[in-house]
């Protein structure tokens, strides 16, 4: 009971509660419905759902739009615009099973109760079960999208096109690379000052290299790199097979 009396929006609501048919309908489509629609009657539940129906989508419209952002190529590249589709038919999927849950509840069944524990509060269970599914579909599209943009899970390899077009413009840069090198080299030569310090600094280097390769340990730990990261055997087996598919190319028998 409210302190201060019913309100003019309770007034109006008991006023439409006149049987129990809109009873019982109070329970499937909660106070606003009941009490808003002037064209719905106890008679003609469906009018109730038809009335409803831009308030239940709303939020479905709302969840829809803001997949297709997060899920557009201008804020998660093409790697999160993969679960686009995904994302909208679960959107619309969840809308629709809504919908049906709305129009095959049976608003009668509570008749039947004899206690209030009995009731089916249908109207407050559908929107808390929304919420819940709202934010799950959300949580999984989210978790998707971070997987598929770490590249942890469900990574697309490069069209032919793409790998082309990527290795132009790495072999772009080297050649951009090169021609710096070359102009910077060109100026060094052209200019005496620059040219001896240059000449001063690879014949220090020349030393030091020299002399650091004099050294018993340094030299060990070259080889020990190099046989780490050079595998003879491998190399020779693979030569030997590349030497058989070429012979073998030519219609040439291969040596026993």
């Amino acid at each position: 009971m409210r302190p201060a009396g019913l309100t003019p929006a309770d007034e109006a609501l008991r006023s439409k509660i006149t049987s129990v048919e809109s009873r019982l309908l109070f329970f499937q489509h909660g106070p606003d419905t009941i009490r808003d629609c002037m064209w719905c009657t106890p008679d003609n539940p469906s009018t109730y759902l038809y009335y409803a129906l831009p308030g239940i989508l709303i939020p479905h419209l709302f969840n829809l739009c803001v997949l297709a952002l997060v899920t557009s190529g201008l804020f998660t590249g093409k790697e999160g615009a993969i679960w686009r589709r995904t994302a909208t038919y679960a959107a619309i999927g969840l809308a629709i099973v809504e919908i049906y849950f709305w129009a095959s509840f049976d608003h009668k069944a509570n008749v039947r109760a004899t206690k209030v524990e009995e009731l089916d509060p249908f109207f407050q269970n559908i929107r808390i079960y929304r919420l819940l599914f709202l934010a799950l579909i959300d949580a999984l599209i989210g978790w998707l999208l971070y997987l598929s943009s770490t590249n942890r899970a469900f990574v697309t390899p490069a069209s032919p096109a793409e790998r082309v077009e990527s290795a132009i413009k790495v072999m772009g840069g080297v050649r951009n690379s090169l021609g710096s090198i070359m102009i910077l080299k060109n100026t060094i030569q052209r200019d005496s000052q620059l040219r001896e310090v240059g000449d001063r600094y690879w014949v220090r280097e020349g030393m030091a290299m020299g002399e650091a390769m004099e050294d018993r340990e340094v030299v060990e730990g070259v080889q020990n790199a190099l046989e780490e990261r050079i595998d003879m055997a491998n190399i020779s087996k693979d030569a030997e097979a590349y030497a058989r598919s070429v012979v073998e190319l030519h219609g040439m028998a291969p040596p026993g």
